[in-house]
């Protein structure tokens, strides 16, 4: 953060009330600047609850949907993730959540045997819905599937899955490290279990608008 972004934050962000945060660097960040905050979690966790969590399929499903993200491209490791799920599921499913992901894929993988979901939240719902697992590097395409049931590894690729992997204990692997480790976590029976969220803070974070649990 440096001076101009340092003023700009001071100036847009309020003073009269605690700001909620999805991390604690963040957290830290805000309160170097003498503004209030509470790491809340991204508010897409706050559905994410012990009873929910305990509801998703400690083993694999027979079936996959993957993401990628064109924009960040890593296509030793981002293919080495494909040939991986080629080989522990019977069925490949691809979700395209930005506009050139498709066209991504194309460039790393043989497309046979890879079904195309619509890049749209319907469609991606409702493959959601058949109970496959999750693998990929969109972090909030990982959280929606957790939303649905669904077994979810997060591949992290940047700050923002690090930071919330760390706080929240989501199932993260690291993109270097794909093919040292996510067979096994494929293979492995485990727990969902997010670690950290605290709902009476977020409930008391929301009692300063007036909005309830």
């Amino acid at each position: 953060m440096n001076r101009y972004t340092r003023a700009l934050f001071r100036k847009v962000l309020a003073h009269d009330v605690v700001h909620s945060v999805r991390d604690d660097r963040t957290k830290r960040l805000l309160e170097t600047i003498g503004l209030r905050a509470w790491n809340t979690g991204c508010p897409t966790l706050w559905a994410l609850t012990p009873e929910h969590c305990a509801r998703i399929p400690r083993s694999k499903s027979p079936a996959v949907v993957f993401t990628l993200t064109s924009y960040q491209p890593d296509r030793t490791n981002d293919a080495a993730m494909v040939g991986i799920l080629r080989e522990h599921y019977r069925r490949i499913c691809f979700w395209p959540q930005g506009v050139d992901d498709l066209a991504y894929l194309r460039s790393l993988s043989d497309m046979s045997g890879i079904e195309i979901v619509p890049p749209n939240v319907d469609a991606y719902s409702a493959v959601l819905e058949t109970g496959v697992d999750y693998v990929g590097n969109r972090l909030h395409g990982g959280i929606f599937a957790l939303q649905h049931g669904c077994r979810a590894i997060i591949v992290s690729i940047d700050y923002r899955a690090r930071e919330m992997g760390k706080d929240y204990s989501l199932t993260l692997v690291e993109r270097p490290d794909i093919a040292a480790e996510l067979p096994g976590m494929i293979e492995d029976s485990w727990e969902t279990r997010l670690d950290g969220l605290d709902f009476a803070l977020i409930d008391r974070w929301k009692a300063q608008f007036n909005v309830g649990s």
